[in-house]
């Protein structure tokens, strides 16, 4: 009887294993992992509380949004390969009469042509994807 349960013991084991051997389907939203500067690419994509005149971090700290980044656009696109491309545009203000510094942007990332297939591996045309997220951002100021 001991041996029956030790075969079953270790099926259970190695079935749990290969249904877990597949990690893809299990994260969205991915895209927005990547940075949106520069400069923040330069630190590893940590959103480091820097004082600086880099508008493109506050998409990762909005604390970082200060009176010094009045009017200021910031214009971020990365070119990959085979028709990957992402990017980051944003807009920042100050407004005086609440002391409260806003930035509006959008971050998107947007797929090469895709080779649209059936069943049968039949080639039926190809297709695009884009990824987009709009936000806004405050930081107040005393």
């Amino acid at each position: 009887m001991e041996k029956r349960q030790l075969i079953i013991a270790i099926i259970i084991f190695l079935s749990n294993q290969i249904t877990y051997a597949q990690i893809g389907g299990q994260y969205i939203f991915q895209f927005l992992e990547l940075t949106p500067s520069a400069r923040l690419s330069s630190t590893g994509g940590n959103g480091i509380a820097w004082q600086g005149n880099d508008a493109g971090a506050a998409w990762q700290n909005p604390s970082l949004l200060s009176e010094k980044l009045n009017t200021v656009i910031t214009a971020n696109h990365q070119n990959y390969f085979d028709g990957i491309k992402s990017g980051h545009f944003a807009y920042t203000h100050y407004l005086r009469k609440l002391c409260l510094t806003a930035q509006a942007g959008v971050h998107y990332y947007q797929t090469g042509d895709i080779i649209r297939t059936d069943v049968y591996g039949e080639n039926k045309g190809s297709f695009y994807g884009i990824e987009s997220a709009f936000y806004l951002a405050a930081s107040k100021n005393k």
